[in-house]
């Protein structure tokens, strides 16, 4: 028989329920009452036949024990691991960390999104916070480790659009002006990112063999995460190819013809590859936002 039922007298839970696992172990739980007993056992039967039994000692394991054994067996980039790490220390791990993987109930994680919020982070953030949590205890679900993922239907934050500001074909010229007299080859960068349509790290892995005078091909892409820069596939991991105006083309004719095929095409003020944190067009802004006019202040 798969399962049982047994009285035990003189017991504070005289009823007790026992059925084999699948792996041969066996599983029993205590009741008061029978009839408790009864509908537990049913229960526990019921998804065995139909394959949707989970170990109840498997869910045991902390977030944080789960988390060391998830995290290293995922293909993903540098920097999303990076991030997912970034996200797993300054705020997952220290909400759920030591909480038993089963313990983790839907009201703890709408309790830690409000907590988040309160704080004022931004909607952003909560809701990739809640993601990687809800991708970790998913995994966990597909493991048979969980019955269900606690995140599902756990709702975050609205995000509010920001407001996005265009530059036309006048104001881009400016820009790049403005860069390349802050830092020689600065407005190529400008001019290469607006009219060209490249990702910053498809730009900045971009080498001179991959330029010709009408077409460039991207096949390499740069992407930085914990301070080091990693070359590798695009982010849509496949080669694209894309057109360059005549005029931008004829500026990378004249800026290749003293660079090696292997050279990078765009470089840091001394030397290797750029990055977000010291491309000047990040201090340098020629169209800064205009604070709104307050009714009754004093025209200049």
């Amino acid at each position: 028989m798969r399962g049982a039922i047994q009285y035990r007298k003189a017991r504070a839970s005289p009823w007790r329920a026992r059925y084999r696992a699948p792996d041969g172990s066996e599983v029993s739980r205590s009741f008061t009452c029978k009839i408790d007993t009864e509908r537990w056992l049913h229960g526990e039967l019921s998804k065995l036949n139909r394959g949707l039994w989970n170990d109840p000692s498997a869910g045991q394991a902390t977030f944080t024990e789960w988390v060391e054994a998830w995290l290293p067996g995922l293909d993903i980039k540098p920097k999303t691991r990076a991030g997912y790490e970034s996200l797993l220390r300054s705020r997952i791990l220290p909400a759920f960390g030591p909480v038993e993987l089963r313990r983790i109930a839907p009201a703890d994680v709408r309790e830690w999104i409000a907590a988040m919020a309160d704080e004022g982070l931004s909607a952003s953030r909560i809701r990739q916070a809640r993601q990687l949590l809800g991708t970790a205890l998913g995994t966990a679900v597909t493991d048979g480790i969980l019955g269900r993922n606690r995140v599902t239907g756990v709702k975050v934050p609205t995000d509010r659009p920001r407001q996005q500001r265009f530059l036309d074909a006048h104001q881009v010229a400016h820009l790049a002006h403005t860069a390349e007299q802050h830092q020689p080859g600065a407005g190529l960068v400008i001019e290469i990112l607006a009219w060209v349509g490249l990702r910053w790290g498809e730009l900045t892995a971009l080498r001179a063999a991959n330029v010709d005078p009408l077409r460039r091909r991207v096949s390499e892409a740069a992407t930085e995460g914990r301070g080091q820069l990693v070359f590798g596939a695009p982010k849509s991991h496949r080669t694209r190819t894309v057109v360059t105006p005549s005029w931008l083309a004829e500026n990378l004719g004249v800026h290749l013809a003293d660079l090696d095929t292997h050279a990078l095409l765009c470089t840091a003020p001394k030397g290797g590859p750029m990055r977000a944190s010291n491309f000047p067009p990040r201090r340098v802004d020629p169209y800064p936002r205009r604070r709104p006019h307050r009714p009754g202040a004093q025209d200049a």
